[in-house]
């Protein structure tokens, strides 16, 4: 027959569960914790040689692409090395390096080479993205400018007055009407948006002589028009016999029908020979 434990046997029984308890709750509060698995994006090296860092985008997002620096000596007076940039995604996107606090997007995707920083940003779903939004599209902001952390600057040289950086943080990224490097532009980005360009193109000279004029993004002719097609300012389209030049960004406006929106180019007759021409050369 089993004996029944005594009162001061129960007091003792409880005292040393509870004990073990409060002892296993202390070990578990100051166990060194196990760090999750990081999961920030890391530099990876293409095929072509050049690095490349990423996140993902949001699904439908409005996209520019584009140069947001280079190894050219910019407006005042120094350069910052393309191949020591390195940088934390995202990165900030801003309007003429204001509003630190609230940017109007982030840059998402970069791609560093030896002389020059590509990179593609989302603008922000909201009114001041809005905003950012109608003005990328009009033209009047067509320019990247890339600020460096000032704590990240690591000196590589003084030449006659021209200052070499030859490690660095992006710091962020601005859309401006005139950047400091001439090399930085950008154009609206869409699926079937061609990046070559901007790494086929030289960069400006490298010896500190001063260019003003800022390389254009190419704008390509974009065939016969279609209603339901989106057209960038700039480009080009054929119409009724006739070749015209977008003044703005539009779709489903039909040229001939709005002067701000489409100004006559070229004649009919001679359009339609580019067209012909155009058409000969698709693959």
């Amino acid at each position: 027959m089993r004996r029944q434990e005594t009162h001061d046997e129960t007091i003792a029984r409880i005292w040393q569960e509870m004990e073990a308890k409060r002892l296993a709750d202390l070990e578990a509060q100051y166990a060194p914790r196990v760090k999750p698995e990081s999961t920030k994006p890391t530099w990876t090296r293409r095929q072509d040689g050049t690095d490349e860092m990423s996140i993902p985008a949001r699904a439908g997002a409005r996209m520019i692409h584009g140069l947001a620096s280079s190894s050219s000596i910019n407006s005042h007076g120094y350069a910052l090395i393309s191949r020591g940039m390195d940088c934390h995604l995202p990165v900030a996107l801003l309007s003429s390096h204001k509003g630190h606090s609230a940017p109007i997007g982030e840059v998402f995707y970069v791609r560093r080479t030896e002389d020059r920083i590509y990179v593609r940003a989302q603008i922000n779903d909201n009114e001041a993205g809005d905003f950012a939004w109608t003005m990328i599209r009009s033209g009047e902001l067509r320019c990247f400018s890339g600020a460096a952390r000032n704590s990240s600057l690591r000196l590589q040289g003084i030449v006659e007055g021209k200052t070499f950086y030859g490690a660095w943080e992006l710091l962020e990224v601005s859309i401006c009407p005139t950047g400091a490097n001439p090399d930085s532009v950008f154009e609206v980005y869409q699926s079937s948006s061609n990046e070559t360009k901007f790494f086929s193109r030289p960069i400006a000279d490298k010896s500190g002589k001063a260019l003003v004029k800022h390389a254009e993004p190419e704008l390509p002719y974009a065939g016969v028009w279609a209603e339901s097609e989106q057209y960038e300012r700039g480009q080009f389209t054929t119409a009724g016999g006739a070749l015209w030049h977008a003044e703005a960004a539009s779709k489903g406006i039909k040229p001939g029908t709005a002067p701000a929106i489409w100004r006559l180019a070229v004649k009919r007759g001679e359009a339609d020979r580019l067209e012909r021409q155009h058409a000969s050369t698709r693959v």
